[in-house]
């Protein structure tokens, strides 16, 4: 290969990188984001609707992040509130192990949260991340509901764990955007 041959195609590459990666107007480095596939006509107005839902869902669950640092105390009080103090006893064999169990759900309710949100910043992109989502809401309101209703869990705390998961399962269901037929 020439010395000439050499320079031109260097002068090529440059070129090519330069109109690919940096903003002429500029002259500085910037990547420029990847056309994505941008939902039109109705399934717009469902993917507002679904990033709705993800960023309220996910919030509600991220909101089970206090409970990972709320002292003993104030989760007794909370029990008490919700009508299972009296209970723990009962359906835990020692207090250290509910305590421990409930902090694991608090941590498991966050990282939920977490995903939904992240789902929430691209849904199109985050596809398979909300139909994951939608499998575990499922999933865990089938559980809690089961696993209440046989083991004599206090009525609102399985009713409102698999009615919310039930709720948030249905409504990604009903806002996820349509496959786009190409």
């Amino acid at each position: 290969m020439t010395s000439l041959t050499r320079t031109t195609s260097l002068r090529f590459v440059r070129s090519d990188l330069r109109r690919t990666f940096c903003d002429t107007d500029l002259g500085s480095l910037s990547f420029r984001a990847q056309p994505q596939n941008e939902p039109t006509g109705d399934n717009m107005a469902r993917a507002i609707l679904l990033r709705v839902v993800l960023i309220i869902t996910g919030s509600l669950f991220c909101l089970a992040g206090f409970g990972i640092v709320l002292p003993e105390a104030w989760l007794k009080a909370m029990l008490s509130w919700l009508g299972g103090a009296d209970r723990v006893e009962e359906l835990w064999p020692t207090e250290a192990l509910f305590v421990y169990a409930l902090r694991a759900s608090f941590v498991a309710y966050l990282w939920i949260g977490a995903v939904l949100l992240v789902a929430a910043a691209n849904p199109t992109r985050h596809k398979t991340q909300i139909n994951i989502a939608i499998c575990g809401l499922s999933l865990t309101a089938v559980v809690c509901f089961v696993t209440g209703m046989t083991n004599g869990v206090p009525t609102l705390w399985y009713l409102g764990d698999s009615l919310f998961s039930l709720i948030g399962a249905v409504l990604l269901v009903a806002f996820r955007p349509k496959r786009e037929n190409k």
